[in-house]
């Protein structure tokens, strides 16, 4: 770079080793006398800047060297980088008197893969974050690792309390993973796969299991203390399992598909109890009733319809006018149901009657609503990409607060069953926790 011109002159780098490397990485050592080129095949190239020279190869993992951070220690260098994505997670230090003395002294390994690395003004740690999601601070001297924050590294299509459960919540993410978050220190409890394959779209837990359904049509089961994988059903829809429900005995799980069906199923045997099938359009939810003899679903068809699972047949059918549903919440009454669509109105039921209760009309397209247990409150979220809270405690529903911070489309949000929180979840990774003291 030419300060007084303000224009960058190129210079080859010579090279006397027969090896070609694809560089992605740089860092010069403290001193400026050397620069060190990180490569895609795992290995460092020292290079002397008087002269433009290829020095020497470090051999450093088995995958590409995505970033180097270099800090003094003592007499000699110690350069701390990790390893790109795709490769073995690895974060080593090299120490050695010069810079083309260095050499490998000691090497640890992260969760996963990793995609970048900041080095403290101080030089005593090392900011490393994963591909993964996991940020980590590594002490330059040990190499001790301590937990910074934790994020989901894929869009994320669901999340729900567990029943009565209100300091956890589960996510369900496109990076395959199902994960338990606590909300004490907002840690990463668990993290359960699908596969490698499909990606979970709804879930669903109590304090001893949590069973998930994803995009290839299976439903996925796991115990909350270790994460252990207890079963799983192939084939339970076609399309995909869009929805999931425990009931509050645990004898059985309702699953609602890509197709329309709804299907219970035991889950002692693992067998399908009755598929119920009047929806002609994806099942986007599905609720069941305290006593867990009845359900209800909504669907992209218009149709809003209740359940006797014992007698395996539907009860009542409510129809918007124009738009799918794509959410409904109950409230504790168990006759008073609110659902909002793609006709952009948040619209209330009585089960007993035919027509609306309550129709408001809506900027957005609503892609998740939940009630407080107290059904004091209900907050709606969607394509707005804003959480709103509103007022229901007497006939005049009011608009009360409105939370901002998402980029991208709100998928799902999830009252915790205290009331005291909202957590909301999209397509921008992100999850928010919101408190709700009314």
């Amino acid at each position: 770079l030419d300060p007084v011109r303000g224009e960058l002159q190129p210079h080859q780098v010579g090279n006397a080793f027969k090896q070609v490397r694809e560089y992605i990485c740089l860092a010069f050592t403290q001193d400026k006398e050397y620069l060190l080129a990180g490569s895609t095949t795992g290995d460092v190239a020292v290079v002397l800047m008087k002269n433009r020279v290829v020095q020497t190869f470090v051999a450093v993992c088995g995958a590409g060297v995505v970033n180097i951070v270099c800090t003094p220690v003592d007499a000699g260098c110690r350069f701390v980088w990790e390893v790109a994505a795709g490769g073995d997670g690895t974060v080593t230090v090299l120490a050695g008197p010069t810079a083309v003395d260095i050499h490998e002294e000691r090497q640890i390994r992260l969760d996963g893969p990793l995609s970048s690395l900041s080095l403290a003004p101080d030089h005593s740690e090392v900011l490393a974050v994963s591909t993964f999601g996991t940020a980590c601070l590594i002490r330059s001297k040990d190499l001790s690792v301590r937990p910074h924050s934790q994020v989901s590294p894929g869009a994320l299509y669901d999340v729900v309390h567990p029943a009565n459960v209100s300091d956890h919540f589960l996510t369900c993410s496109g990076d395959s993973l199902v994960t338990l978050w606590d909300a004490n220190d907002y840690t990463a409890k668990l993290r359960c796969s699908v596969g490698t394959r499909a990606y979970p779209l709804a879930a669903c837990g109590t304090e001893d299991i949590f069973v998930a359904g994803a995009t290839d049509g299976r439903l996925h089961c796991w115990d909350c203390s270790m994460g252990q994988k207890l079963w799983h059903i192939d084939n339970a829809h076609k399309g995909g399992a869009t929805s999931v429900k425990l009931a509050s005995n645990v004898r059985f799980v309702v699953s609602g598909g890509a197709e329309g069906e709804i299907r219970v199923w035991e889950l002692k045997t693992r067998e399908m109890v009755s598929t119920l099938k009047e929806h002609n359009g994806r099942v986007n939810d599905v609720k069941l009733f305290p006593n867990d003899q009845y359900a209800i679903s909504v669907s992209r068809d218009r149709c809003l319809l209740t359940w006797d699972l014992r007698a395996e047949k539907r009860l009542t059918s409510h129809r918007e006018r124009h738009g799918g549903i794509n959410c409904l919440t109950v409230a504790s009454n168990q006759t008073t149901v609110t659902t909002a669509g793609q006709e952009k109105t948040l619209t209330t039921w009585d089960l007993r009657m035919a027509d609306p209760v309550r129709i408001i009309d809506l900027d957005e397209e609503v892609l998740s609503v939940a009630s407080s247990s107290d059904d004091a409150f209900l907050a709606t979220a969607g394509t707005g990409q804003v959480v709103k809270v509103w007022d229901v405690r007497n006939e005049q529903v009011a608009f009360s607060s409105l939370g901002a911070g998402h980029s991208r489309s709100i998928q799902k949000i999830s009252f915790s069953p205290d009331a005291k929180q909202i957590v909301s979840v999209g397509l921008d990774h992100s999850i928010m926790v919101w408190n709700c003291y009314g």
